[in-house]
């Protein structure tokens, strides 16, 4: 394929992704979050064009990681033929000691070594925009505080 038809091909993915509901309203909020300070025009822009880089790497990072796994297959069904036996056995263990009560297991709980996330607005200056495109789906968010005095996400 000639690249000036990669390239448009791409382009035109692109923007049909962009206009597709859940990008829009993800969209909607981005331009919403980044214009917050109108009366700089240099400052909106400089968002803008941090969020715009924080997505464009996030969906390449995205994109890499998944053409990496799906090129590493075969070495992955190897691996797991040779070594899930066992894993299962230790594994399964675990797994009945929780049925069991045993173990105390909270599916939705932060582990307690992990710092109490900070909420979006909190955060200050560049960067800010930036992480909000990269990870707009993926935040932190425990499902209760750690303790009275700590952020919830």
């Amino acid at each position: 394929m000639p690249p000036l038809i990669a390239l448009g091909t791409a382009f035109w993915l692109g923007v049909l992704t962009s206009i597709s509901p859940c990008p829009l309203a993800t969209n909607i909020a981005a331009v919403s979050f980044t214009s917050r300070k109108v009366g700089n025009v240099s400052r909106v822009l400089g968002a803008g064009l941090l969020y715009t880089l924080g997505r464009m790497t996030a969906y390449a990072l995205l994109g890499f990681v998944l053409v990496r796994g799906l090129l590493a297959a075969p070495a992955i069904s190897h691996l797991l033929q040779k070594y899930l036996n066992l894993l299962m056995g230790p594994l399964l263990i675990l797994v009945a000691m929780v049925l069991l009560d045993l173990l105390d297991f909270k599916p939705g709980a932060a582990p307690p070594w992990a710092p109490a996330c900070r909420p979006a607005s909190k955060r200050r200056g560049w960067p800010a925009p930036s992480s909000w495109g990269s990870s707009s789906r993926w935040r932190c968010a425990p499902s209760r505080p750690r303790s009275s005095s700590a952020a919830s996400c």
